[in-house]
C-alpha cells in the first residue's frame, strides 16, 4: 500500500557531520533557530498565518513580547533572551535575529518594540541562554520556546520559557536543525514553509508556553499526551540548568552531555543541543539519561522507570474512529492533514469511513467521517495532486474517490471491472492515473482520473499482490506476498512503459518464503520491501541488493509496511508478537545499516504513554514536518511519533513526478 515517506536523525539517523548545514552567520550571542510550542490558541494563529506567507507585515502592527525564564521552578536572572525568525534558505540554515533583551533578577523579560518582522508568517523562536538559576552564571543553559508568527505577538502575549518548552521545541524542530559545537541553527527550505508551520502543532500539544508546563495526559478530549515522559525529559535538562543549586550536583552538565552525545558525533555544548541530540537519537543511553532526574525533580508526574527509548508519541482519536478492526490505509495531503481509512465494523456505533485529521490531531469531519455508508473494508489510501483522496475498498472490489471537501468523487460509486479485492493503491502524478493491486485476482488494474479502465489493464501482478508504488521514472512496482515455498511468486513485479501506451511486465524474486507485504521507493529508484522477517532492497533494475531475508533487524521483528524519509532512510512498522515484544518502528539507513536499537532490541515504540503496547499496526506515513504517523487497531485512532524522520513531499503521489521520492522538499 502506498505510504508517504519520511524520518529524521535517530542514532545513526543523525545526519553525518559532512551533510549538516553550517550557519553562515552565527546567532548573535547564541546559536539556535527554532520555535516554541504554541498554546492551543497559538496553533490556530500559526496555521492561519500560512495564507499570508508572502505578505510583508507592517511594523506599526507589532508589539512587545513579555515572559519569564525558569530553571525548573526557579527564575533565571541575567539570561540573554533573543527572538529569531527561522532560516529560509535550507534545512538548518541561519536564522535572523529580530530583537534581544535580558531577564531581570526574577527571570522576567520584555522584548521591546518596534522591531521588524520578516516577510513571511513562519513560527518565531525565543531563545534564553546563560543566566543564573541560583548557583551562579551557567553558560550551558539554553532554553527555547516556539511561538506563532511575528505579526501575532501582542502586548498580551506572555511566554514561560522552561525545560518543558525546550523539550517540545527540540522534538518538533529536530528535522529542521543543524548542530555543531556551540552553534545550532533551525531553518527550512523555501519549498517547505508548511512543514515548519505544522511542526508547531505537535509542539503546542506537548507544552503550554503560557505556563511553561506539559498539559496532563488527558487534558484535551481525544488526545493522549506523553506527559510523564515530557516531564522526565525536562527534569533531565533541569539537572544541568540547575547545576550547583542545592540538591543538584555541579557535575550534571558534563554527565548530561556525555550521555546525550550521538553515536559517532560531537557532544552537545548546551541544554538545547542536548535535547536535540536526544530527540534525534531516542534510543541512545536512555537509562543513563533517566538517572539524571533527581528525587525532588521540579516537573511531575514522571516515568517510574527508565524507558527503552525517548521517542515521543501522541495518540489522536477523539472517541470517533471505530475500535473494531481499527485503521488501515493512511496518506497525508499537501497541507499536512492526515487521511486514514477506518476498516472496522460499526460495533461501537461508528461507521467504516474515511477520516481527516489536522496536524494538531483534530478530527475535521465529525463522527461519521466521509462516505461512511459507502465504505466496506477500506484499505490503502492515496491522494492525488488535486487533493482528491482514493481508497481501495476491499469488500466491494472498488476504488472509491472522495473530494477534498468530503464529497463523492468522479468514481465513488463504481470502478473498473477488473478490480478484485484491492489491497494497494498508488497514483502516477504524470497523468493522475491510478494503479491498483488486486489481491483477489493476482493482477494490477490501471484506471484514468475518471475511473475508466485503460487499454492493457489488467496486468499480471504476481501472487497475492499487496503493496504498489510508482517510481520516479514512471515504472510501476508491486509486492507479491505469496509464501508457498520454493518456486512460488514471492517477489516484485515491475511494469515498464513500452512507449506505445502500454507496459512490459518483469518479475524479480526476493527469495523463497520472504513474503514481501509492502514496498517503498527511494530517489534512486531502489525498491524496499517489508518482508516476513526483514527489510529487503532491490535495485531499479530488479537486482537483489539485500541478503535473502532482508537486512539485519531487531529480534523477532515482523515488518508489515514501510516508508522512506527525506534522507532516504527506511522506517518499518513491525507487527506485535506479544506483550513482551511490542509493535515497533525500526529504522535502517539507505544501505541497510540498522539505526534503531532501543527497547531490548525491538526498535522504537514510544509506548511510554500507553498502558499496553501498540497492537496490530497497519499503516505508516511521514509528513512534511518529519513526524511519523501510524495507523493500527490499538491504540484506537492514530499514533504520531514527533519529529523522528526527515520531512518528505506530501502527498506521496506528487513526489513521483518530478522525482522527489526520498528527498526533502
Amino acid at each position: 500500500m502506498t505510504r508517504a515517506t519520511a524520518f529524521f536523525p535517530l542514532s545513526a539517523l543523525r545526519q553525518p557531520a559532512a551533510a549538516r548545514t553550517t550557519p553562515s552567520t552565527p546567532l548573535s550571542s547564541w546559536r539556535v533557530r527554532l520555535m516554541l510550542p504554541l498554546a492551543a490558541a497559538g496553533v490556530t494563529a500559526l496555521l492561519a498565518g500560512c495564507s499570508a506567507m508572502t505578505s510583508v507585515e507592517p511594523t506599526a502592527a507589532l508589539a512587545g513580547l513579555q515572559g519569564k525564564v525558569h530553571g525548573g521552578q526557579q527564575p533565571v536572572a541575567g539570561a540573554a533572551v533573543q527572538l529569531y525568525a527561522p532560516g529560509t534558505t535550507g534545512y538548518g540554515s541561519s536564522a535572523t535575529l529580530i530583537a534581544a533583551t535580558t531577564t531581570d533578577g526574577l527571570g522576567n523579560f520584555t522584548i521591546p518594540r518596534p522591531y521588524t518582522c520578516p516577510s513571511n508568517s513562519l513560527p518565531m523562536i525565543v531563545v534564553a541562554t546563560g543566566g543564573n538559576a541560583g548557583a551562579g552564571v551557567n553558560n550551558a543553559l539554553a532554553e527555547v520556546a516556539m511561538l506563532g508568527p511575528c505579526s501575532g505577538l501582542t502586548p498580551t502575549t506572555s511566554i514561560s520559557i522552561s525545560e518543558v518548552t525546550t523539550v517540545a521545541a527540540a522534538y518538533a524542530l529536530a528535522p529542521f536543525a543543524s548542530v555543531a559545537p556551540n552553534t545550532t541553527n533551525i531553518g527550512t527550505s523555501s519549498m517547505n514553509f508548511q512543514g515548519l508551520i505544522n511542526a508547531g502543532a505537535a509542539a503546542a500539544n506537548l507544552a503550554n508556553t503560557v505556563t511553561g508546563l506539559a498539559p496532563s495526559a488527558n487534558s484535551t478530549a481525544g488526545i493522549v499526551l506523553p506527559t510523564a515522559e515530557m516531564n522526565t525529559l525536562a527534569n533531565i535538562l533541569a539537572s544541568c540548568v540547575n547545576s550547583g543549586v542545592a540538591g543538584v550536583a555541579s557535575t550534571t552538565c558534563a554527565t548530561l552531555f556525555t550521555a546525550a552525545t550521538p553515536p559517532g558525533g560531537s557532544a552537545p555544548t548546551d541544554t538545547f543541543q542536548a535535547a536535540l541530540d536526544i530527540a534525534l537519537n531516542p534510543g541512545n543511553n536512555a537509562a543513563a539519561l533517566f538517572a539524571l532526574g533527581t528525587p525532588s525533580a521540579p516537573f511531575q508526574p514522571t516515568l517510574t522507570s527508565a524507558p527503552g527509548d525517548f521517542a515521543l508519541g501522541i495518540i489522536y482519536n477523539g472517541g470517533i474512529i471505530p475500535t473494531s478492526n481499527g485503521t488501515h490505509g493512511i496518506d497525508i495531503d499537501a497541507t499536512g492533514n492526515v487521511w486514514v481509512a477506518a476498516a472496522g465494523a460499526s460495533a461501537n456505533g461508528k461507521p467504516r469511513a474515511l477520516y481527516e485529521i489536522s496536524p494538531a490531531g483534530v478530527i475535521l469531519n465529525g463522527a461519521s467521517g466521509y462516505l461512511g455508508s459507502v465504505f466496506d473494508g477500506p484499505q490503502a489510501v492515496a491522494i492525488n495532486s488535486t487533493g482528491n483522496v482514493e481508497v481501495a475498498n476491499l469488500n466491494t472490489s472498488q476504488v472509491l474517490e472522495v473530494t477534498p471537501a468530503g464529497g463523492a468523487g468522479a468514481f465513488s460509486a463504481s470502478s473498473a471491472a477488473s478490480i478484485n479485492a484491492p489491497m494497494g493503491i498508488s497514483i502516477d502524478n504524470r497523468d493522475l492515473s491510478t494503479w491498483v493491486a488486486n489481491y483477489g485476482s493476482n493482477t494490477i488494474s490501471h484506471i484514468n482520473a475518471a475511473g475508466v479502465e485503460l487499454s492493457g489493464s489488467p496486468y499480471a501482478g504476481g501472487s497475492l499482490p499487496i503493496g504498489i508504488g510508482v517510481d520516479g521514472s514512471g515504472n510501476i512496482w508491486t509486492a507479491a506476498s505469496d509464501n508457498g515455498g520454493p518456486g512460488t511468486l514471492s517477489g516484485l513485479t515491475k511494469l515498464t512503459p513500452n512507449g506505445s501506451g502500454g507496459f512490459t511486465s518483469q518479475f524479480f524474486s526476493t527469495g523463497a518464503g520472504t513474503v514481501p507485504f509492502d514496498l517503498a521507493i527511494d530517489n534512486a529508484g531502489n525498491v524496499f520491501t517489508a518482508q516476513f522477517f526483514g527489510v529487503g532492497k532491490n535495485s531499479n533494475a530488479g537486482a537483489q541488493v539485500s541478503p535473502i531475508g532482508g537486512y539485519t533487524s531487531n529480534a523477532d521483528n515482523e515488518p508489515f509496511t514501510l516508508a522512506v524519509d527525506g534522507l532516504g532512510r527506511v522506517f518499518t512498522l513491525n507487527v506485535q508478537h506479544s506483550t513482551s515484544n511490542p509493535s515497533t518502528v525500526t529504522v535502517h539507513s539507505n544501505t541497510g545499516t540498522l539505526i534503531s536499537t532501543a527497547n531490548a532490541s525491538f526498535g522504537y515504540s514510544a509506548n511510554n504513554i500507553l498502558p499496553t503496547v501498540i497492537f496490530a499496526p497497519r499503516g505508516i506515513a511521514i509528513d512534511g514536518s518529519g513526524n511519523c504517523w501510524i495507523a493500527g487497531k490499538s491504540p484506537n485512532g492514530l499514533f504520531e511519533l514527533v519529529g523522528i524522520a526527515a520531512p518528505v513531499v506530501t502527498p506521496i503521489s506528487v513526489a513521483n513526478s518530478p522525482n522527489r521520492l526520498g528527498v526533502r522538499p
